[in-house]
């Protein structure tokens, strides 16, 4: 499950790629303060923004989930701040979101294959 070490593992992505939490803040269209309570586990972080961190770090999602569960609890917070538990991440979510991941691999590879081929262009 995502659960306390959450925002340990989030920290230690942010400060390993040297980004600040501002940074991350807007990539994840939030605020300062809510991207740190998200650091912090006082605030939960939706799916789309936990998509979004994944592909920004280009990581495995398995990163944030324990070994003892492929099923995990995400919390939700309603516009009046009201914390609600979403239903458990299915087998099925976790099979689209390694997909997604190795989808953006490929990108990222043909992307660079591209630079390599004008960088070689270039210099002839």
């Amino acid at each position: 499950m995502i659960g306390n070490d959450f925002g340990n593992k989030l920290r230690q992505l942010r400060l390993d790629k040297g980004y600040s939490q501002e940074y991350m803040a807007e990539l994840l269209e939030v605020s300062q303060k809510t991207y740190s309570n998200i650091e912090n586990n006082k605030s939960p972080i939706s799916v789309e923004r936990l998509l979004k961190v994944i592909h920004e770090y280009q990581i495995d999602a398995s990163v944030f989930l324990t070994e003892k569960s492929k099923a995990t609890t995400l919390q939700t917070t309603t516009e009046n701040h009201k914390k609600n538990t979403i239903s458990f991440l299915s087998e099925e979510l976790i099979l689209q979101l390694k997909e997604r991941i190795e989808e953006y691999k490929t990108i990222v590879h043909e992307k660079n294959r591209r630079i390599e081929f004008l960088e070689n262009r270039l210099n002839t």
